[in-house]
């Protein structure tokens, strides 16, 4: 060996324990020494929630002494460095002045390269929401409102699928006060105290997040004036109003600490338990995920402009609307073919001959109608509707015997007229539902007077439609439509009516509001986890793409927020968001440096 390999070595060896050095005293510091911010809010003790879906690991176990970061230098750096201290004796052969801009290069890249660090976790936490909500000021939350300093810029992003450069505010996700993590978190990696915040972008299938950590607990702060909604109708969110939303709903969460371990069914594993929101909530009751379905009735008036809001958005959707003029334009093009007119009769014709051959029917109308059971009455009424709209179609087309006079008609009979009406009319009932107050109540009696005015609106036109029994192939014809008012808004009541009841429930002034009888439902439904994935941090993830990994981590998992249809939270297709950090930033708290992605269906 020369002198200078020998002296090259000598200083790589010096290097390789400041940095082991390093790491040690970083992982020390982070560990110890913590404390609560003076500005933060009383404490809330430590929920340590223990699976009781298997045996629970003895104390010993469960807070073992031996440290838990592990310094592991993989073979393949090893390689690595061995592979360029031979480049870089071979360079020096060549010409030493390469040699020595090689070998600085090869130092730069060495001190700049990340500790190989990997974490053994043994905690994992899981965000559970307070049913019912404590009153008391919650120290961690998902939705509504950050409370960060002021000096703390709002998260911009640009989106990329608007195709401009502009940048728009982010949508707040959650605030996570660090103060109540479990002391194994992260394996005992970063700080234990200030808060962590997640901003992202809900409209772009790339994706776009922030984490923000403050140590200090500052007001609540009003999004951006130009903070757009958080559902455009492609990536996220569920209902029709809610594009109308700058703001997720805010839902208190405790802190529950679980032992971070796998779990097999099925010959899968699983980073949950199965069943975890029964136990997450044991001895209550737990409904099915999902969008809440509860209430067909408005119990304020809030529900009913909400309702009418989601009526007048679908009534104006120009996609909806092109649609429908292909829809016409397919029809009208079937109904000039020859033979499409001609088939019109014959076509229904053949439906009520498939009602008598399919259902039995001679011997039901032989028979007393007194003596039908309730199956017998629900064919023949069904064959009396088929027979009704024969006739009604033969006496239409008496009127216009040819396609170009029935054509004529149905553009004239067509329901423009109707919706033009019937949508100024969902404007003044909208307008009078928020003048008279969102949170005002609406009794029974009060809202069926309502649907009586709104039922005298009500029209039966004809239109063109598909035909159900058509040998010509060309399966065109001319049917009866009812339109109505009620109709448009109990498509949307439901959602209207769940959507009140959870924003209501969140409000302790306001919770009386909802219907005793439809309370337990609500809560149970709030309860329930989508997919058994909950929203977590440390520890295994429940992936949707990805498999569970049961050894030590070298990247740990940051936060995992899972789809929540009550929150109107839904991740592209189902999915789930996953930030992911190293063990070397989390230890240095620089949050900003976590790889975010989404995974979905």
């Amino acid at each position: 060996m020369s002198f200078w390999s020998f002296v090259g070595l000598v200083a790589v060896a010096f290097m390789l324990a400041l940095r082991l050095l390093a790491v040690i005293v970083r992982t020390m510091a982070a560990s110890g020494g913590r404390r609560r911010p003076a500005t933060a809010a009383p404490h809330v003790r430590q929920t340590d929630f223990r699976d009781r879906a298997s045996p629970e690991p003895p104390e010993s176990e469960w807070l073992r002494p031996e440290p838990l970061v592990k310094v592991i230098r993989a073979a393949a750096a090893r390689a690595e460095f061995a592979e360029d201290v031979a480049h870089g004796a071979a360079a020096r052969d060549d010409a030493r002045s390469k040699h020595e801009e090689r070998s600085e290069d090869y130092r730069n890249r060495w001190n700049t390269r990340p500790e190989p660090v990997r974490v053994e976790e043994r905690a994992t936490v899981v965000l559970r929401k307070q049913i019912p909500p404590r009153d008391e000021p919650p120290r961690s939350w998902i939705g509504g409102l950050p409370m960060m300093p002021e000096d703390i810029a709002w998260p911009r992003w640009v989106n990329d699928d608007k195709g401009g450069d502009e940048e728009e505010p982010c949508h707040f996700i959650c605030q996570i006060a660090l103060a109540d993590c479990h002391p194994d978190l992260w394996g005992g990696l970063g700080p234990r105290e200030g808060w962590v915040l997640l901003f992202a972008n809900s409209n772009d299938c790339e994706g776009h997040y922030k984490f923000i950590y403050t140590r200090e607990l500052g007001s609540e702060r009003m999004p951006p004036a130009d903070i757009g909604p958080i559902h455009d109708g492609t990536y996220t969110g569920q209902t029709t109003w809610v594009a109308r939303e700058s703001v997720y709903p805010r839902f208190p969460v405790d802190l529950v600490s679980m032992p971070n371990r796998t779990y097999e069914r099925d010959g899968v594993i699983h980073a949950s338990p199965e069943n975890l929101d029964r136990l997450l909530y044991e001895g209550q009751t737990v409904g099915d995920n999902g969008p809440y379905r509860g209430l067909k009735q408005p119990f304020t008036w809030g529900c009913v402009a909400l309702a009418a809001r989601a009526a007048i958005a679908a009534m104006d959707d120009t996609r909806a609307q092109a649609n429908s003029d292909r829809y016409r334009a397919n029809m009208r093009e079937k109904l000039l073919a020859p033979g499409g007119f001609e088939g019109i009769i014959p076509d229904k014709q053949a439906d009520v001959d498939r009602v008598m051959a399919a259902n039995g029917m001679d011997a039901i109308l032989a028979a007393d109608p007194a003596t039908l059971d309730e199956t017998g009455r629900k064919r023949l009424a069904y064959l009396e509707t088929q027979r009704e709209a024969l006739a009604a179609t033969k006496t239409l087309l008496e009127r216009y015997p040819d396609p170009e006079a029935l054509l004529a008609f149905l553009e004239k009979e067509g329901e423009e007229t109707w919706r033009a009406e019937t949508r100024s009319m969902l404007v003044v009932l909208a307008e009078y539902a928020e003048e008279t107050g969102r949170d005002h109540p609406l009794g029974e009696a009060e809202w069926q007077t309502v649907c009586e005015q709104l039922a005298g609106h009500d029209k039966t036109i004809w239109t063109m439609g598909w035909a159900h029994s058509s040998p010509r192939g060309l399966p065109v014809t001319v049917v009866q439509r009812k339109l109505s008012i009620i109709e448009r808004l109990d498509h949307h009541m439901t959602s209207a009516c769940a959507d009140e009841a959870k924003r209501c429930y969140l409000d302790e002034r306001l919770r009386g509001l909802i219907p005793a009888d439809a309370l337990p439902g609500l809560e149970a439904h709030l309860r329930s986890l989508d997919s058994n994935r909950p929203c977590r941090m440390g520890g295994y993830s429940d992936g949707v793409q990805h498999d569970v990994a049961p050894h030590p981590q070298g990247k740990l998992l940051l936060l995992q927020m899972a789809c929540d249809y009550n929150l109107e939270m839904i991740w592209g297709d189902c999915g789930a968001i996953y930030a992911f950090i190293s063990p070397s930033d989390l230890a240095a708290g620089n949050f900003d440096r976590a790889d975010v992605h989404l995974e979905c269906h």
